[in-house]
């Protein structure tokens, strides 16, 4: 059984008026958050509040940018090309990024929102797009800068870089507030699914990757989420959902189609619009401890 696990949770994904009220009740229970960086939902207070509550609470902040598409909540795909997606990646994360920082804290993770993240998981265009975009927002976080020549401005990932029988490190993951082993990581975290084309591109480009299961969502046979249009996508049930969690701590799934398949669960995530949401975090979160699972984002 693993002995720890990140908690993560997609957040400030409202506008203007409203009270935030969910995130509050959910961010005591997390140990990272995934922040809507304004394309499918949240605007620049919603941002700053979500920002400063992560901060509050001690909690790792993440960028969670998405396909231009506000009115179908990012969930619609769009075919862009590899510049077109690190364009709009590199334009969200820049700006989570910058403001965290004003604030006094420090962006830790990337996690793309959802049709970006499904698409990204099996199309290599769309990964490439996302991880050329980390790559140069991980040079940009070198304090000190490297000498010239010690990497190529204009970095990115070749054409043949996915490697299905790649392997990572979760070692060399650095954690919020410049801890870890070195402030100079020159990526930020990717929380990406396992065993994906997203995941192995990252890994094989030097991007420390989480690997990331979902509480609330049933799996396929592929291990890739099923989709929000068919029935049983979405697991609403609390005992569903802790049963689900149970197997993950087993390095297991039971698919929808009924066959347990093994899966690497590094970081575990809970959306924040499943109804009963406030309350799955909490019970999720009493499940670990009473398994002894450190809740953790390092």
């Amino acid at each position: 059984m693993i002995q720890k696990i990140d908690l993560n949770c997609d957040l400030g994904e409202s506008y203007g008026l409203y009270d935030g009220t969910r995130d509050q009740a959910i961010m005591p229970y997390l140990s990272s958050c995934n922040i809507a960086c304004g394309f499918h939902s949240g605007d620049p207070s919603t941002i700053m509040r979500t920002i400063r509550l992560a901060m509050e609470h001690g909690v790792a902040i993440g960028a969670h940018p998405s396909y231009p598409d506000l009115q179908g909540f990012g969930r619609r795909v769009m075919h862009l090309s590899a510049s077109e997606i690190e364009a709009i990646v590199l334009y969200q994360v820049g700006a989570l990024k910058t403001m965290t920082e004003a604030l006094g804290g420090r962006l830790h993770h990337v996690k793309p929102h959802g049709a970006l993240y499904n698409h990204a998981t099996a199309d290599e265009e769309t990964a490439r797009g996302v991880v050329n975009a980390l790559l140069k927002l991980g040079m940009m976080g070198e304090p000190d800068g490297p000498e010239d020549g010690d990497k190529p401005g204009g970095g990115g990932v070749p054409d043949s870089a996915h490697n299905p029988d790649s392997t990572h490190n979760p070692d060399a993951n650095h954690g919020p507030k410049g801890e870890g082993p070195s402030d100079r990581t020159s990526s930020l975290i990717l929380y990406a699914p396992p065993n994906s084309v997203l995941c192995d591109m990252a890994t094989e480009a030097g991007i420390p990757v989480r690997r990331e299961v979902f509480a609330d969502r049933r799996y396929e046979q592929d291990l890739r989420l099923r989709s929000r249009a068919l029935a049983g996508a979405v697991l609403h049930n609390r005992q569903d959902v802790l049963n689900q969690l149970e197997g993950f701590l087993h390095g297991t799934v039971h698919t929808y189609g009924g066959e347990t398949k093994p899966i690497t669960a590094e970081t575990l995530c809970l959306h924040s619009d499943t109804e009963g949401a406030e309350l799955l975090a909490r019970e999720i979160h009493a499940f670990l401890t009473s398994r002894n699972v450190q809740i953790t984002s390092k």
